[in-house]
């Protein structure tokens, strides 16, 4: 992150396009059912799978959303839910939790586009417990449509290639390796028949993440028991960045009409920020610890093609442990044919 001169904020808050969007709204509800192994989710089959309740997991632009609100007896097996989604193209998954909160059985995700009114969803099918891991898997990758070594990994400041892979709504453990390998080798440590969503991540030496691949999504694959290969996964060069800035600005009060301002004209002192890429990886951040003094700008220099998400807490004192504003402000492209900036407006919490 760099800090840019106060003077010069007012010029970039004319033409800045707002960024941001969220599933939550008040206008499309969902129907679905479950089945757990094929069977109806009836008593007999929940206590069969130690399961309890029944979770509906949504997921927009990477960011997966579970609500206490989106949670059911296991043997309910059919819900209706209010009109708690906006209008948009949503992945939808089920898990079931047993007692602890510990996810005992998953669904794949299904796509649908949610309109006001009632939206069917069908059936989703859960899977329980999964014998043991006998899929070895090898990877590859390229910087670019170069070989990935010390030269092009360094270009990038790249230390460390990361493996995410989930089934269904669950993540599994991630393997790492040097990015200047190129390659890398899962032993014995995935599972055979069973859909899997895979991606990479290319890290820095602080373990944020740099780029992915793919770039907005997972590589969806079935392995077979023993050996796999997939083709080469393709991380974005250095000609493949671009920069990005956001103007923050901080609302003085909570009833309409609202005035939003700077961090001294509204009393904002400190905050929290995390930038996200597409399917939630997180490529820059606050440190941990005490918030940041307030800015009402951020820039990057070089960030991969895609869409980002900013997240913000302000706080009144740096000594304050519950935020006074939060926001989560999304859609920030960086591309060739993209706005390089963005105005973010940050709401003060009731």
């Amino acid at each position: 992150m760099k800090p840019w001169p106060a003077a010069l904020l007012p010029l970039l808050s004319l033409g800045c396009p707002d960024g941001g969007f969220d599933a939550r709204g008040t206008e499309a509800a969902v129907t679905f059912d479950w089945r757990i192994e094929g069977t109806p989710a009836d008593a007999t089959a929940c206590a069969a799978a130690a399961a309890a309740r029944a979770r509906l997991v949504v997921r927009l632009r990477g960011g997966d959303w579970r609500d206490p609100d989106l949670e059911w007896s296991c043997d309910a097996g059919v819900v209706h839910t209010p009109a708690v989604f906006a209008t948009a193209t949503l992945d939808f998954a089920v898990e079931l939790l047993d007692a602890a909160g510990t996810v005992v059985a998953w669904s794949p995700w299904k796509r649908s586009t949610v309109a006001p009114g009632d939206n069917p969803l069908g059936t989703f099918e859960l899977a329980g417990a999964l014998p043991p891991p006998d899929a070895s898997l090898d990877l590859a990758w390229t910087i670019g449509d170069a070989p990935a070594d010390p030269a092009t990994c360094a270009a990038l400041g790249a230390e460390t290639v990361t493996l995410d892979w989930r089934i269904g709504g669950y993540p599994g453990r991630s393997w790492n390796w040097p990015c200047a390998g190129g390659t890398g080798r899962v032993e014995l440590g995935l599972r055979s028949g069973r859909e899997l969503d895979l991606r990479l991540r290319l890290t820095d030496a602080d373990g944020l993440t740099l780029a992915a691949s793919p770039r907005a999504s997972w590589y969806r694959a079935t392995l077979e028991s023993g050996d796999n290969g997939l083709p080469a996964f393709r991380f974005p060069a250095a000609d493949e960045r671009g920069p990005l800035a956001v103007v923050l600005s901080w609302a003085a009060g909570v009833e309409e009409p609202v005035r939003y301002g700077t961090c001294e004209e509204v009393g904002t002192a400190a905050f929290h920020y995390a930038l996200r890429d597409e399917v939630g990886s997180t490529v820059d951040a606050a440190p941990p610890g005490a918030p940041l003094a307030c800015t009402g700008y951020f820039s990057w220099t070089a960030l991969a093609f895609g869409r980002y998400t900013l997240e913000v807490e302000g706080f009144a004192s740096p000594a304050d442990a519950t935020p006074t504003w939060r926001a989560e402000c999304w859609g920030l492209e960086v591309g060739t044919d993209a706005p390089d900036s963005y105005l973010c407006r940050v709401p003060r919490l009731p």
